[in-house]
């Protein structure tokens, strides 16, 4: 298993490179980051019961769930629109925040692999996720788009 990372995409699980594939796709032009208004949630749709999409303060370093999939609302066991990670827990912001701080450093997508840490942890053991940054102004992150895949989905590769 691996922690946070920047890694070789052919590594990934296959739902998770199509995600990363779509995001390069939307990207305006070399060395520019798409925006949230280059995202089109409807050519999401297949990907949409497992994504989330965060808003990123920089000054302290924080992250709020702006969106949050009908699946991932399944796996917590609640509703975390509108919750900044530190508000649900500090074991959360332990184990999510150094994958966003990276993200939002490199400018570049991060993946991650390991032990799910869910309400549901007893039936789903391992969780995949891409981090995706976004950025209005093409360069600042200021948003993070992220999908997760779970143990159960991983081993049938969608």
């Amino acid at each position: 298993m691996s922690g946070p990372a920047t890694v070789d995409p052919s590594t990934w699980n296959q739902r998770s490179r199509d995600f990363l594939s779509y995001w390069q796709d939307r990207r305006p032009g070399p060395g520019i980051l798409p925006a949230r208004r280059h995202i089109d949630p409807a050519e999401l749709k297949p990907f949409l019961p497992n994504v989330w999409l965060l808003d990123i303060q920089h000054a302290p370093f924080r992250a709020r769930y702006r969106v949050i999939g009908t699946h991932l609302v399944e796996m917590t066991g609640r509703d975390l629109t509108g919750l900044w990670i530190d508000e649900i827990g500090a074991d959360a912001a332990a184990r999510i925040y150094p994958s966003l701080q990276r993200v939002a450093e490199l400018r570049a997508p991060v993946h991650f692999r390991g032990q799910a840490f869910y309400n549901n942890a007893d039936r789903v053991r391992i969780v995949e996720y891409v981090l995706l940054p976004l950025a209005a102004n093409g360069h600042d992150v200021d948003m993070v788009l992220g999908h997760s895949v779970y143990a159960s989905a991983l081993s049938a590769g969608a």
